[in-house]
């Protein structure tokens, strides 16, 4: 944690001044904060405190960026008008906003990440010396703050831009004055496989398959984890022990990301929310809500089909309606886990937790030849482009594939 600041305010010749020192800097900087009494500016100084230590809480501490936001935020705290007038009204908002949909109130991720998009772009503005008059705030410049997420992933910086958007046109409703050409600031979500990471990428049958061989080694005893270097501090009988909890751990984290593949669930999902079990007598299947995004996940069937052991997993771990697989591992362990599942099972790339839900589409579509509307529904996507982002499949690719189809009804 970082040191605090040291601000010391007096009154001299009718105005408040403060000397604010740090000791990452050498001296001492000055400053005017307006007239008045010490008094007065107290709720002002907390306020100002509470703004530089939360800015330069990942900046490194040097005078002639300290100088700078000291002279834009005293500046602009002189305005008349600021962008930011309506800020904490909106978050309110935001916390008691029920959705009808979903019957629930939006989640404290989704409320944070509000906050965070109004809080990114106050430093943005402060970095780049650009006003908060609601007169300056243009494309041009949401453009640019789009641009300045560098250390963002574009999903999240899209999701950024998107709820500052959102929070401007609450400012609007309340007589704020922006630039219309804000409106012209867009970007669309790159969804995951449009641009794939190496530890975003969808799994091939063949690949399902070598892991399924390694669950049956486990099952019949045969996989042994190399010994453990002998030590004084821990018996034999101890480590023997530990090997057993390890192994019993990789079995059962190859058997959680083989239902999430069976399922299409992130690991945030197992974790945090509970499966709808369905047509039980007929055809079961199952529904869920993301933890995510809330997003309504259906009629996902419950089978054992080639690569996909639904069934069999949901049998062997009792999961009933109103639960879920059953793991206590954190997503650090757990994908450290699978990194030695990947060794186990002869793969030339390590499986992450992310691969999951992306194979789970992947096989549905390209394998089984299931539409790409019913991927839709599985996958919770609002807008089909987004499942067709999920799976780099272009408009030729689809139009090809409807041609395909026309070819075989003659």
């Amino acid at each position: 944690m970082k040191k605090p600041f040291t601000i010391k305010a007096y009154e001299e010749n009718g105005y408040v001044l403060f000397y604010l020192t740090h000791d990452d800097y050498k001296g001492r900087i000055r400053k005017h904060f307006g007239k008045g009494t010490v008094q007065e500016y107290e709720n002002d100084l907390i306020k100002f405190r509470k703004a530089i230590e939360y800015f330069f809480e990942d900046i490194a501490v040097e005078k002639k960026e300290v100088q700078h936001f000291v002279d834009h935020y005293v500046a602009e705290s002189k305005n008349k008008y600021s962008i930011f007038d309506y800020r904490d009204e909106f978050i309110d908002k935001k916390r008691i906003t029920f959705n009808r949909k979903t019957e629930s109130y939006l989640s404290s991720s989704s409320i944070n990440s509000y906050i965070k998009a109004i809080e990114y772009f106050g430093n943005f503005l402060i970095n780049n010396r650009i006003s908060t008059d609601p007169a300056f705030i243009n494309e041009n410049v949401l453009n640019a703050f789009f641009d300045s997420l560098t250390k963002k992933s574009r999903n999240y910086k899209v999701k950024l831009h998107g709820k500052l958007k959102e929070y401007l046109r609450f400012s609007i409703k309340r007589g704020v004055t922006i630039d219309p050409s804000y409106s012209d600031s867009s970007f669309t979500e790159q969804y995951d496989n449009q641009e794939t990471d190496v530890d975003d990428r969808a799994l091939t049958y063949e690949d399902l398959i070598k892991l399924n061989d390694l669950r049956s080694d486990f099952v019949l005893g045969k996989i042994q984890l190399p010994p453990y270097k002998t030590t004084k501090s821990i018996t034999k009988e101890l480590q023997e022990r530990q090997r057993g909890v390890k192994m019993a751990n990789l079995q059962k984290s190859l058997d959680c990301f083989l239902f999430m593949v069976s399922t299409g669930q992130y690991f945030s999902d197992i974790k945090g929310t509970t499966l709808t079990i369905k047509g039980v007598k007929t055809t079961p299947y199952i529904t869920y809500r993301r933890k995510k995004n809330n997003s309504y996940c259906k009629s996902i069937p419950i089978t054992d089909k080639r690569c996909f052991i639904g069934k069999t997993l949901t049998k062997e771990y009792s999961i009933k309606n109103g639960s879920n697989f059953p793991i206590v591992l954190s997503l650090t362990q757990y994908d450290k886990n699978l990194k030695i599942i990947s060794d186990l099972a002869g793969l030339d790339f390590y499986i992450t937790s992310k691969m999951a839900r992306k194979t789970f589409a992947s096989i549905y579509f390209f394998d089984f030849k299931v539409e790409i509307s019913l991927i839709q529904l599985m996958l919770g996507h609002k807008d089909l482009k987004h499942t067709m982002h999920y799976l780099r499949i272009s408009e030729d690719d689809a139009a090809r594939r409807i041609q395909d189809r026309l070819d075989q009804a003659g």
